[in-house]
């Protein structure tokens, strides 16, 4: 930023260096520009096509120069320019927009000092062209700038930490980057930071203009795998001079694989390695390992690992964990009273308290070993499922799994504080006998077992309830049946057995006139006559009235129409042609039993001659009228239940057990009609 005794002047903007002591503010008023330098990089942006470095500047000053694309379109690195334009903002240091460009000549780009990269993360440093010195650790191809081209993004290691260089070049899968990995080299280019919203810096990257900016100062060595062997414990003490970035090698025995994670024991030790692949090597393979060593959560790890399979070897012993040996690893001091024991495949005893669902296809167990409660994780598999679902919990179970520690979310430092484990499969969980009766397994079979008695007693219960109600009714039909035949044997009492014993007393009084009045024996003999024409007409109703109402295979019509035709002595018509053909057998017994009945009634009591059928349609349904001649009754004053009529009762039972309607309409010498309404299809329940 200026000091506030200085005085931009359009005479003064004539050199990098002038443009870059600019405010933000300043720079975005346009102020004029003439400068020459040489293009250091040129970028596949919009906004900024080169960085133009001062060749006279000893420490690799440059600036963005943003264009049209046409002004730039031929340009080289190399090309010394001289550029005529205005200043700019910029993004976060200013820049300058370019009106003319003249191509002076053609130089070669200095050489930049060599620098660190804790010298060079202030956002007024952006933009230089510098030279740095580190380690490659990664390669690989990525797209870059507006037209995706390819270029190659590697990560270096330096003693301040990691930088990522993109290197440009017009083939980029031709170039054995391969043999650069733990290489030393110096590499040269246009650093610019990573940055977010905020202009808050993350971390530095070098933008290379080709293979020629990188320098190689120590070859990697040809065979990684002759590297001396590294003690697991030692892959990244403090105050090693081998703590360089370079590879490290390392033995052991895989113990845990899952995707591109490994743990290896050497026996006393273990680390955890990083593969840029998955592996899926089985536990138990004994392998070599060459990888880059970097600080985890509690301690040091092997990244962008290579494996060798040397041989396969029993599993470790697992350490059989108690309170003085998890007490012992805590220890904030290391030496004698530390014990290490991360990584390593452990044993315990303990009882699941909870498991969790699979999250990221990792299933949470919780179980509880002395007073506390720890975390183990299963690799959601097929058997899985099933195996977590049948665990017992609060019944004793041995596990084992590597012993993973991990820092608190309030450490400042990384001794371990807590600790999961990372099981292998579902043998890892083995249930010990003893514990509570009630067992998951348990549990579900008694499930089981009362969801099935539960169901066999409501069948139970249900079958019961048919099975009464059909008591109920057959009890109720047999209440009609007997209240039918008490009335038909009151019937035969008072007709029939009176008519006969009338008989018998006119013949008596018949044989005693012929010898004490012979002429009264004609009268005698007629009424004797009356009086069996009445008993026999009486005898033909009784016997018409016990005929069963038949309607098997037949439609309603037909059964009435013959159940008509059987009538004695009185004169019975039918208006039939409006009843349906589809009304169900079941209803139609129903509907032509009471018809029967109330036939009967009308030839016992009415004392009518003609009876007149008649079916007519309703909205609803459709009606039978049954119409007489006959003397007729007080409708009014008849009540079914307190009555004894049990015929008409039994009518109305049976008009309502197929959701039908039985109504009576009579008055004193004007006859009798009886009603029989029925519902369609849509508008009564199942039968």
């Amino acid at each position: 930023m200026l000091s506030s005794w200085f005085s931009v002047q359009a005479e003064d903007l004539t050199t990098i260096h002038a443009v870059k002591q600019l405010s933000r503010v300043e720079a975005g008023k346009g102020l004029p520009v003439r400068l020459t330098g040489i293009v250091a990089h040129q970028f596949d942006w919009a906004e900024a096509p080169f960085t133009l470095a001062d060749l006279s500047d000893p420490t690799g000053s440059a600036l963005f120069i943003r264009t049209a694309p046409q002004l730039s379109r031929d340009l080289k690195v190399g090309d010394v320019l001289e550029i005529v334009g205005t200043t700019s903002a910029g993004r976060l240091v200013p820049g300058v927009q370019a009106t003319q460009i003249t191509h002076l000549r053609t130089a070669t780009i200095p050489v930049p000092e060599v620098m660190r990269i804790a010298d060079l993360q202030a956002i007024s440093q952006n933009n230089p062209l510098v030279s740095l010195v580190g380690i490659p650790q990664t390669i690989k191809l990525t797209a870059s700038g507006l037209t995706l081209s390819e270029a190659v993004q590697m990560s270096i290691m330096t003693p301040d930490g990691p930088f990522t260089a993109e290197i440009q070049m017009a083939n980029p899968k031709d170039w054995n980057a391969e043999a650069l990995i733990d290489a030393e080299i110096m590499i040269r280019g246009c650093l610019s930071p990573f940055y977010n919203q905020r202009a808050e810096f993350f971390g530095i990257r070098l933008h290379v203009s080709g293979t020629n900016d990188i320098v190689v100062l120590k070859p990697a060595p040809a065979d990684p795998f002759h590297l001396p062997v590294t003690p697991l414990d030692e892959i990244l003490p403090i105050g090693d001079s081998r703590n360089n970035g370079h590879r490290r090698r390392v033995n052991g025995t895989v113990t845990f694989s899952r995707q591109n994670t490994l743990y290896v024991q050497d026996g006393t030790h273990a680390i955890r390695i990083n593969t840029h692949t998955d592996m899926h090597l089985p536990v138990g393979t004994v392998i070599e390992a060459v990888g880059f060593p970097a600080m985890g959560n509690c301690f040091a790890e092997l990244n962008e690992t290579l494996i060798r399979r040397t041989a396969t070897s029993p599993l470790p012993e697992p350490l059989v964990l108690s309170p003085e040996i998890i007490a012992a690893s805590r220890q904030p001091n290391p030496g004698k009273t530390a014990r290490d024991i991360d990584g390593l495949v452990v044993r315990m005893q303990g009882r699941i308290v909870q498991i969790g669902e699979p999250v990221n296809e990792l299933r949470s167990i919780l179980f509880q070993f002395e007073e506390t409660i720890y975390t183990a994780f299963l690799q959601e598999q097929k058997e899985v499922a099933a195996f977590v679902r049948n665990l017992p919990q609060d019944q004793p179970v041995t596990i084992t799994g590597i012993l993973v520690f991990s820092r608190t979310a309030d450490q400042h430092e990384n001794f371990p504080q807590a600790w999961t484990l990372l099981l292998r499969d579902t043998s890892d969980i083995q249930i010990l006998p003893g514990g509570p009766w009630l067992t998951r397994q348990r549990e579900v079979a008694l499930q089981i077992i009362t969801a099935l008695l539960l169901l066999l007693t409501i069948i139970i219960i249900i079958g019961l309830r048919i099975r009464i109600s059909k008591q109920k009714q057959h009890q109720h039909d047999l209440d009609l049946l007997l209240a039918e035949r008490k009335r038909i044997a009151a019937d035969l009492h008072d007709t029939l057995q009176q008519n006969l014993a009338g008989i018998s007393l006119q013949v008596k009084t018949a044989l005693k006139a012929t010898e004490t009045a012979p002429g009264k024996v004609a009268s005698f003999l007629q009424m004797t006559r009356q009086a069996l024409e009445d008993a026999h007409a009486m005898l033909r109703i009784s016997v018409w009235d016990l005929r069963g109402a038949d309607t098997c295979g037949k439609s309603l019509a037909q059964a009435i129409l013959d159940l008509a035709r059987g009538l004695p002595e009185h004169t019975l018509t039918c208006r039939l042609d409006a009843l349906p053909k589809d009304i169900p057998e079941a209803c139609s017994t129903q509907l032509l039993a009471v018809i029967k009945e109330s036939i009967t009634n009308i030839v016992k009591h009415a004392a009518a001659t003609e009876i007149v059928i008649t079916a007519s349609q309703t909205q609803e349904g459709f009606q039978i009228t049954l119409d007489d001649n006959g003397k007729g009754f007080e409708a009014t004053a008849l009540s079914f239940p307190a009555t004894e009529h049990y015929g008409l009762t039994g009518m109305k039972e049976r008009m309502r057990r197929i959701d039908g309607l039985f109504q009576i309409e009579s008055e004193p010498g004007h006859g009798t009609r009886v009603i029989l309404t029925f519902p369609n299809a849509k508008n009564r329940r199942a039968l």
